[in-house]
């Protein structure tokens, strides 16, 4: 009797390792065809052709090369399938933020530089805000913002599947693989964000 529900026990969590093990094949199949999808469509923009931005009704011109400058930032996501890429009847993509203030965000894009009043503290707020929403990090941190790297509570870093705050799967992973406790996990590869190809793949994971 002991035996047959051990077995039991098993077939349950070998069923509930598959579905998690299907549920994700999907999700990076859906990934895929969204990343091959706006990439197919990326292929219409040269790097230094004009793209335009609508930010709170602003409209703003710049190159797909200036807006990918920083790898994790809003427009890498939005450019490379992770935002869904759909430009407006007039060719451009709208943005609902301050489009006023909009100008100090492009510029920096543009030079790496950040030129400010600094007697408007509130103005240098607006654009910490601004720049947290871009997920551009050296410039969250040049506006005194902390950077949003890996903390001692992230137990997966960069992973969009498993969760940050279940440290039992990292010890989990950490008993299996024979590592130290208390070790941290970086995604290094993600084809959504680096691309599909066998090159690129091989370049971050071998």
């Amino acid at each position: 009797m002991q035996s047959m529900n051990n077995n039991s026990n098993n077939k349950a969590s070998i069923d509930h390792k598959l579905n998690d093990t299907k549920y994700e094949r999907e999700q990076f199949e859906s990934e895929k065809a969204a990343f091959e999808m706006n990439y197919n469509k990326l292929q219409t923009f040269h790097s230094a052709e004009p793209i335009t931005l609508n930010v709170g009704g602003q409209k703003y011109c710049t190159s797909l090369d200036t807006l990918t400058k920083y790898r994790d930032s809003f427009f890498c996501a939005m450019f490379n399938g992770h935002i869904a890429l759909k430009p407006c009847k007039d060719g451009s993509f709208f943005i609902d933020r301050d489009g006023v203030n909009f100008h100090y965000i492009l510029n920096y894009l543009r030079t790496g530089e950040l030129i400010v009043p600094k007697n408007k503290p509130h103005l240098i707020r607006m654009l910490l805000l601004e720049a947290e929403y871009y997920q551009i990090e050296e410039l969250i941190v040049r506006l005194g913002g902390k950077a949003f790297k890996q903390t001692s509570n992230e137990a997966f870093f960069d992973s969009t599947i498993l969760p940050q705050n279940k440290p039992e799967f990292s010890e989990k992973l950490n008993e299996w693989g024979g590592f130290e406790r208390g070790q941290k996990w970086k995604l290094v590869y993600k084809g959504s964000r680096d691309g599909f190809q066998a090159s690129t793949f091989h370049s971050k994971c071998d």
